[in-house]
């Protein structure tokens, strides 16, 4: 459960957005040393997807695209991450990251999913 003092923040669109900015600053600097698969491949996906349903620009965009922008390490995405990762990007509309977007929806297409799925 959230902590009494966090819920009142949280119930606000400002305050859901100046946690969003918070969690993905936080993420941006802790990315270069991340190794760990859960972080990852969970973490990750959850602070950009959580950037993108609030229409947060952050340049943690730029250092995921930096950081999983390689075939290998977008393979190794869980489903979620690989789609949350996706969908993303396609909302944010990055323009300098359109080679991770297309590592991605590659990825996708390779997996076999579609809109329907």
């Amino acid at each position: 459960p959230l902590p009494e003092l966090v819920k009142p923040v949280l119930l606000t669109e400002d305050g859901r957005r100046g946690f969003v900015l918070l969690a993905a600053s936080r993420l941006r600097e802790m990315l270069p040393s991340m190794t760990s698969t859960a972080d990852l491949h969970i973490a990750v996906p959850t602070v950009v997807w959580a950037c993108a349903r609030l229409g947060v620009q952050h340049d943690l965009l730029l250092a995921v695209a930096e950081h999983l922008g390689s075939k290998s390490k977008v393979s190794r995405l869980p489903d979620w991450g690989l789609c949350a990762l996706a969908w993303s990007f396609q909302v944010l509309e990055p323009e300098e990251l359109t080679d991770f977007e297309e590592l991605l929806l590659t990825e996708i297409n390779k997996r076999g999913f579609t809109d329907e799925k």
